[in-house]
């Protein structure tokens, strides 16, 4: 979904980590305390993001700081 420029996903760490390996993506690591898991937000380009997108991701962002 990420890679095809779909939308975003919150994800394990690790797995993002994985798939930047072999797709076009980015990611920002998300730090909060209802996290039990290292969770991180994928997207192939923060920037190109629909507004809706980019308002998700800067509460996420602003959530976890």
């Amino acid at each position: 979904m990420v890679a095809a420029d779909v939308g975003i996903a919150v994800i394990p760490e690790t797995a993002a980590r994985r798939c930047a390996r072999s797709m076009p993506i980015t990611s920002i690591r998300l730090r909060d305390s209802w996290a039990d898991r290292k969770l991180t937000i994928c997207a192939r380009s923060f920037k190109a993001l629909p507004r809706p997108a980019k308002l998700l991701v800067d509460y996420l962002r602003k959530a976890a700081s």
